[in-house]
């Protein structure tokens, strides 16, 4: 479901049953159908950031489809390709008409310019896991993350690489097990929330991660947030350590060190106490 971002009234649906439908919350009423624009399962639909009566929709049959709800003939619509699997989430870019970026079930996340509908600008493989969902940050332009089964949440500037391949800048293990939903704060920079299958809620400032805030410091736009609420030159944030720069090898290698400083921490104790009872006797 997707809420309409200046007519909060209307309601965008997509279903099972391969319809998408247009709701009106004041009257309860579905005000239109699109019921032959995909042959599969609706997994994705998204009103346009910028111009509100433009609708993404997005099926298991890796149809793509864009069009102005006020006319069934603007439509345009592209594949995915085969080699990707079945849509997780879209999201349009907050201040970029034309573009839009979907996660998939393979990890992999592609980004379009309705202009050039035929092939995505980009295709990252993401994550290894199901790419769950991903997002555009309202305050930093080039700024997307996105989120995983896998647990993590990862930042990436999508303009590097003049736009054809987004780079990695930051990555956090967001400890909620499998991830399922993530959104920026519209209020203030740099925070986002995600919820996972432990069934509570994780809040991260990204800019507590060093890399994260020197690459993109530069790029927050301002006015685009109260000053009162938020100002990073004078926030007194105490970084993170840049495990964000760490391979995965690193990681596996720190978490086995800690799994065998945990096993010496008995062993330890039972030399104290063995030292104990001989000093008694």
């Amino acid at each position: 479901m997707s809420l309409n971002p200046v007519q909060k009234e209307y309601l965008a649906s997509g279903s099972e049953d391969k319809t998408v439908r247009i709701w009106d919350l004041d009257d309860l009423q579905c005000k239109a159908v699109f019921s032959k624009i995909h042959t599969d399962k609706v997994q994705a639909v998204k009103w346009n950031q910028v111009n509100d009566k433009i609708l993404l929709t997005a099926g298991y049959d890796r149809i793509v489809n864009v069009f102005d709800v006020r006319n069934k003939d603007s439509l345009v619509k592209t594949k995915i390709p085969k080699a990707v699997k079945d849509v997780e989430s879209a999201y349009w870019h907050p201040s970029l008409e034309f573009n839009f970026a979907l996660s998939t079930e393979s990890g992999c996340v592609l980004g379009y310019d309705t202009r050039k509908f035929t092939e995505p600008v980009f295709l990252i493989q993401a994550h290894e896991k199901s790419c769950s969902n991903l997002v555009f940050s309202p305050h930093i332009p080039n700024m997307m993350c996105t989120s995983s089964t896998d647990g993590k949440v990862k930042v990436w500037d999508i303009l590097a690489n003049e736009g054809t391949k987004p780079a990695q800048i930051g990555k956090k293990d967001m400890k909620q097990g499998e991830l399922y939903s993530m959104r920026f704060c519209n209020d203030i920079p740099w925070v986002l929330a995600c919820g996972g299958s432990k069934g509570e809620l994780a809040v991260w400032d990204t800019s507590e991660s060093k890399a994260v805030e020197k690459h993109f410091k530069s790029f927050l736009v301002e006015g685009s947030y109260q000053k009162e609420d938020y100002n990073i030159n004078d926030a007194n944030v105490e970084h993170e350590d840049d495990y964000e720069s760490m391979s995965d090898e690193d990681e596996d290698e720190d978490q086995d060190q800690d799994e065998e400083e945990e096993d010496e921490k008995p062993k330890k104790k039972k030399k104290k106490e063995s030292k104990k009872e001989s000093k008694k006797e």
